[in-house]
């Protein structure tokens, strides 16, 4: 977030601790920058995601250039959970589990577009926090350890914060609930 440039590829095998406590990371083929415009839309998105604030959180998604076939709300606020903030029971146990989350959310409402200048940051993301799982961190988000950053980042350039409310969920049902019904 706060200069742009970052390793896309921190998998087990290129992350490596050092005997004298530093972290090494080897392999820099997919090495990323991204423009401050960038930066400040995922720090935007970042706080909407730490704050569980649903309704934000899809507005700014689609802000970003996420585009679904039907842009059903709860389904972009699903998408940009899973890619930049947790895999927890509460983002895909209504949709079928980890193992079917994907396939189950693209079949109520399919990606047609995902921000190109997005996806390593979302791939980052979901290296890290597979990572923090392998650990033993198995409620980790991502989104919430960056929230501070990004409230820098926005405060740095002058940029007001997203208003957000905490828990703030998107009014009706799932989509799947409304079709079911």
């Amino acid at each position: 977030l706060h200069d742009g440039f970052f390793n896309g590829d921190p998998h087990p095998g290129n992350v490596f601790l050092c005997d004298d406590g530093r972290i090494g990371l080897l392999d820099w083929g997919q090495v990323k920058r991204i423009d401050l415009p960038v930066r400040l839309n995922l720090a935007r998105l970042f706080i909407a995601l730490a704050d569980r604030d649903a309704v934000a959180t899809a507005a700014l998604w689609t802000a970003c250039g996420f585009r679904t076939a039907r842009q059903n709300p709860w389904c972009v606020e699903r998408w940009a959970v899973w890619r930049f903030s947790r895999m927890s029971p509460d983002v895909y146990a209504d949709l079928g589990g980890v193992a079917n989350f994907e396939s189950t959310l693209g079949g109520l409402d399919p990606i047609l577009s995902e921000p190109e200048e997005y996806i390593m940051a979302f791939r980052f993301a979901a290296l890290l926090r597979g990572n923090a799982m392998g650990l033993g961190d198995l409620r980790i988000d991502s989104a919430a350890k960056w929230r501070g950053h990004a409230v820098r980042l926005l405060k740095r350039h002058g940029e007001p914060l997203p208003e957000t409310q905490l828990g703030r969920r998107l009014p009706g049902s799932p989509p799947w609930a409304r079709e079911a019904g």
